[in-house]
Parts: C-alpha cells; structure tokens; sequence
C-alpha cells in the first residue's frame, strides 16, 4: 500500500487530427508509452524522504495485460494519493479519464506537468482533481505529499493550486543535481519498459530556442515554470547516470550541440556500453559528434529539418539551409561512424482552427540528395500537432478541443 501512487495515462491524439494521421502505421495504437524525465526525479524524491512510491504506466500495463483494471488496481493497492502526469497535450483526455477512476476511490488525485501548467485552471475545476503542480515539481510534490499524509494544511505551497487557492510560481527546480532521474525501481515492469524505449535522460532543464509551434519554447518556459535559460547537471552526475541506465540505448533531454564543452570532453572520456541517440536542433560542430563517436557501441543522428523549403524552415525557427545540411551529411560520412542517420519531414502543421501545407515538391529533392549520401538513412514524413498554448487563442475553448480524444484507423 503505497503513501503515492504515480500513473503514467494512455496518450491520444486529439479528435481535431485524426482526419490526418488516418492510413500512417501504427497511428491508431500510439499509446505515448515514455514517461516523462522529470518524474522519475520527483519519485524517487519521495522515496529519498522517507514517503512510499510506487508508479504504473497504463500503456504498458495494457500491452502486457489487455484486461488491466485500474479500478482493481487501485482496489488492490489502496494508494493515499495519486500523481498523474498531464504533460504532453495527448495525455490529457485519457489523465481526466484516470483522475475520475482515482477520485471514486477515494484517493487525492494531484496532476503535474506541461499542460498542466497550461490549463491548471480548467483541471482544478473539475471534481476528479483535487490539485495541480504548475512547473517544476521536484520540491511542491514533495511538501505536498507530508502534507497530506499528516492532514496538515497546504495552501502556502509554491507552484500548488487547490480548490480555494493557487499560489503563483515561486519555485524553480535549479539544484537539479540532488536528484535521481535514473532509477526507475519504483515502476511497476520497469524491466520491460527498459526493453521498450530509449532511456531519456535528465541532462538539463530549459531549452534556449523559440519555435513557433512548441510551448517549451524559451519565451513560454517563463511562463510556466520561471524559467529563462537553460540549466545543464554536472559532467560527472550525468556521466554516473550514463552507466546506471539499464535500456540499451540513452537519448538526452537536450541537443548534444548546446552542450557544454566540458560534457562534451567528459563524456569523450569514456566508453560505454550502450548505444545513443540524439536529435539536433540545429547543425552541430563536427568536431562534437567525432569527439564522442567512439563514447557509444553505435551513435544515431537524428534530424527534423521540418521543410525541404529553406525559408519556410527558417520561418518556423530552424536556420540551416539545404545546402549546408547535405555539406554537414557528406562531411558526417567521411567520420564513419557506427550508427544512423534519422531525418522528419512535417508534411503540414494541423491545429483546431486550420491547417497549413508544407511544400511537397522541395522536400522530396531534399530527401533525394539525403539518401544519395546515406542510402540507408531513415526518412519520415508525418503532420505536427500545434502545441497549445502557442494558439493565442481562448484557453477554455482551446482545452476543450485538445482534450476532446480521437483514434485514427
């Protein structure tokens, strides 16, 4: 019997795409399994104190067990509380789904996250939730749950909204060093989700650019979480982290490229026994990439130049041309190294209130001269769901649609 119950919702795409994603493989069983990084520290932040933690992702609970019952779960477990993560805009119908099952059994369920932090007001007013965390919760999480769990009152808690109060934003997470975001013991089958996906590693907080369509954009970070600059964990905490993952393969929560140089040099260091992944922003220094090429068993790249139009990819805030991505890729090449090459396309850029086309005809000479250097390079092409808060638009009306659940077929 667990003190916190942590859940980890099935994710959807919202109703208003589904028209779109219709026909792409796997589109209608996407359950958005990965949990996100910072709640592996906020657990074990928990576990470090003295209070009892346990997690279960209902994706994968559901793939191991068709017939998971969260009412039998928690019938079975008997948690005093409940933290459910409403991070990314797909969780958010099937986290208002779960709240209901945890408050009818008399748990006091609190949400977290991204959208969260977006929409706090729409989620606080409704009865399956009792509380909502705004920004980092490493610390608000933490006072919370000793409140709770002593019947104290916590109404003074930064970051906390309930019923009768919501406290503006006075905590940000900086000492992201004390924390464990590794070790995932408390997750139910957490030798089979290591199996599953890359691990995502906590290298730090923030990111520094602005694009227009996402809402961890700098410019809306401050907003959310107080946040306005980047924060990378020490070299040697990220280094012991490396070699604790149990997956086969780390991605890092921010670009290889914005690393520091003293990383960099760290991690060239060493020789590990698991494979990498990376997504760049921008065009790294190839002097980065052929530092660590060794540092890993293989080391893929991957890239989202978004347009194979150069001013429409400029336009939504990338700033390398195509001619300079083919010269880094012929450049790449000549490093050999062991691993891939991963490039996404967005074919268009879907919200509730319109769609916009990305050019067709310069992305396919793009994609032409991309596989005329890697022939076996991965290229994809999907749509982009808009982030919501970067819609401008009414937050009442635009949860509504974000929250409104479809299934592509």
């Amino acid at each position: 019997m667990p003190d916190v119950l942590y859940i980890h919702p099935e994710g959807v795409f919202p109703s208003f795409s589904i028209s779109h994603y219709k026909g792409l493989s796997n589109a209608g069983q996407h359950s958005f399994g990965i949990i996100p990084m910072g709640i592996i520290g906020i657990l074990n932040n928990l576990i470090k104190h003295g209070i009892s933690a346990k997690g279960i992702s209902i994706p994968l609970k559901k793939r191991l067990n068709p017939g998971f019952s969260l009412e039998e779960y928690l019938a079975w477990s008997k948690p005093s509380m409940v933290l459910i993560d409403v991070h990314w805009y797909v969780h958010i119908s099937k986290g208002i789904e779960a709240a209901e099952i945890c408050k009818k059994a008399g748990c006091t369920v609190v949400v977290g996250g991204l959208s969260s932090s977006l929409f706090w007001k729409q989620l606080i007013g409704l009865n399956c939730i009792d509380f909502v965390i705004r920004g980092d919760a490493e610390l608000p999480m933490l006072l919370l749950a000793k409140s709770i769990l002593k019947n104290l009152k916590c109404d003074a808690i930064p970051n906390l909204s309930g019923k009768d109060f919501s406290n503006p934003i006075g905590y940000r997470c900086t000492d992201i060093d004390n924390y464990d975001y590794v070790n995932i013991d408390f997750l139910e089958d957490n030798d089979v989700y290591c199996n599953m996906f890359d691990f995502w590693l906590m290298v730090g907080k923030g990111c520094p650019f602005n694009c227009e369509h996402c809402d961890g954009a700098i410019m809306r970070t401050e907003g959310y979480f107080g946040r306005t600059r980047t924060l990378f964990r020490s070299p040697q905490n990220i280094i012991n982290d490396i070699k604790n993952i149990k997956s086969g393969t780390v991605a890092f929560s921010l670009d290889f490229g914005l690393m520091p140089k003293q990383l960099i040099s760290a991690i060239s260091e060493e020789r590990f026994g698991i494979c990498a992944r990376n997504e760049f922003f921008e065009l790294p220094d190839i002097r980065s990439v052929s530092a660590i090429k060794h540092s890993f068993k293989s080391f893929d790249l991957v890239f989202s130049p978004i347009s194979g139009d150069d001013g429409e990819r400029q336009g939504l805030g990338k700033k390398y041309k195509n001619k300079e991505f083919l010269s880094f890729l012929e450049t790449l090449k000549k490093e050999d190294i062991v691993g891939g090459v991963i490039v996404y396309f967005t074919n268009m850029i879907i919200s509730p209130f319109n769609v916009k086309e990305i050019s067709n005809e310069q992305r396919k000479k793009l994609e032409k001269g991309i596989l005329g250097i890697f022939p076996n390079a991965i290229v994809e092409t999907m749509p982009q769901i808009i982030d919501p808060g970067t819609l401008g638009k009414d937050l009442d009306e635009v949860f509504a649609e974000y929250s409104a659940a479809g299934y592509a077929k």
